[in-house]
């Protein structure tokens, strides 16, 4: 449901803005509706 940046980092201490909020929520629920 996360992809990382473009330099294959994962920022844990960076907060989530609302897009990537959004797309993360998307995503889930792309994953359970093709269940």
């Amino acid at each position: 449901m996360v992809a990382g940046y473009p330099d294959n980092t994962f920022r844990a201490e960076k907060p989530v803005t609302r897009a990537e909020a959004a797309a993360m929520v998307l995503r889930l629920l792309d994953a359970v509706g093709n269940r």
